[in-house]
């Protein structure tokens, strides 16, 4: 069955972020015999403390407001040269910054779906982003490839693409998908259909989108230019017109599912309800296709939370409810949303089961404390060069911000 906004009760704990090329700018991502050799010892260390924030005057400090500098629920992260986009989901908006963030409470240029850097007007019209049906943080995604930037307008069950970097606050979108038009936003089950649509990936060539209301992923196998064009391939679907989750899972099933990256080599998809990221070998090309390992469970056919250890028990296996991922410098970084924390695979998964080597946002993977001194309650995970991004969202704690960590060991 389709589910409604208001059902994504914990999906904001895990946001999305993307790069912005189709294999990244990492040279020890490649497991080929002739490509370079792959890490073998994390980028970070347990527990390791940020260096920098943006949205907040300090380390420790969190913020919330409508302004250059500051933000409501910082979400989905993206990536291209010198550019950074932030998703600001409750402003109803993404924050473009134009230049490397080098300091505190660094402002924003300028506002994709609002006029100004103000203002949090709702749409959905051909210039506006909308905001939660029900406050329960449903922060939508920014993907880019260096020219085009693709926004998922989670409440308005739509995409929307700029066709090219915007020089000013209030861009024209260039195309929609999911609705036949740029005012549509009723969500249905289709090839040209999208429900609470949330973690969105492009080179520029291809689109994969987490259709997370429909339980499926869609992927277009050439970039969309006209409004409601339809996917060509489906994920965690036998069709286009069906949005099941059965439970238990199965390797092709999915319930949820909050973020898709691709990473030259492999497809990721962090299945949320059944704590696990599915892996593909190469981009899916067949309809309901079996993923080939699964990180996160033994195999195909579980999705407890923490691998069966307990929901309370957090361990370097295990997630509860994965949102965020992306892969950078031959590891993977999973949003790892009800442990409040981020763990870190290196090298890269190629098997179920795979214990990961580090953590952020914790002491250890045992930790299951929510400790309000580390400050993490993450929702989108990005990396830039040598930098990896943290947004944190967390009202009860102050607001919004998004931290930066430096890393170390890189190949």
């Amino acid at each position: 069955m389709r589910m409604s906004i208001g059902a994504l009760l914990l999906a904001g704990c895990g946001e999305v972020l993307e790069t912005p090329t189709d294999a990244p700018t990492d040279d020890a991502i490649t497991d080929s015999s002739d490509g370079p050799t792959l890490p073998t010892a994390p980028p970070l260390t347990n527990g390791q403390a940020a260096d920098l924030a943006i949205g907040a005057p300090d380390i420790t400090t969190r913020t919330s407001g409508t302004t250059a500098d500051t933000s409501r629920s910082a979400g989905g992260l993206c990536f291209a040269g010198e550019h950074m986009w932030i998703s600001d989901f409750t402003n109803a908006r993404v924050l473009q910054m134009n230049a490397p963030v080098l300091v505190f409470s660094a402002a924003a240029d300028l506002a994709i779906g609002q006029t100004s850097l103000t203002t949090a007007t709702t749409g959905p019209t051909n210039r506006l982003l909308t905001t939660p049906a029900q406050m329960f943080e449903t922060i939508g995604d920014v993907a880019c490839d260096g020219t085009s930037v693709v926004v998922s307008d989670t409440s308005s069950n739509r995409i929307v693409i700029l066709n090219a970097i915007p020089a000013a606050s209030g861009p024209t979108f260039n195309t929609v998908l999911g609705q036949t038009s740029l005012t549509g936003s009723a969500p249905a089950t289709s090839s040209a259909s999208l429900s609470a649509p949330r973690g969105v990936w492009t080179d520029g060539t291809r689109l994969v989108v987490a259709d997370t209301g429909n339980h499926r992923v869609l992927i277009w196998s050439t970039f969309p230019t006209a409004d409601a064009a339809p996917a060509d391939v489906v994920l965690g679907q036998g069709n286009f017109n069906v949005a099941d989750a059965p439970s238990p899972p199965t390797p092709s099933s999915m319930n949820q599912p909050l973020d898709v990256f691709f990473d030259g080599e492999r497809l990721y998809v962090s299945d949320s309800q059944n704590n696990r990221v599915m892996g593909w070998n190469g981009m899916p090309t067949q309809n309901n296709q079996p993923a080939d390992f699964f990180v996160g469970q033994a195999g195909g056919a579980t999705g407890s939370p923490n691998a069966a250890a307990g929901s309370q028990t957090p361990n370097a296996i295990g997630f509860h409810l994965p949102g965020a991922i992306t892969v950078a410098h031959g590891s993977l970084f999973v949003v790892d949303g009800v442990n409040f924390r981020v763990v870190v695979h290196t090298p890269r998964p190629t098997s179920s089961g795979t214990s990961a080597g580090a953590v952020l946002g914790k002491s250890d993977f045992a930790d299951g404390a929510v400790a309000a001194e580390q400050g993490l309650t993450p929702r989108g995970v990005g990396v830039q060069g040598d930098k990896v991004w943290v947004s944190d969202s967390n009202l009860a704690l102050g607001g919004s911000r998004v931290v930066r960590y430096q890393l170390t060991n890189l190949p």
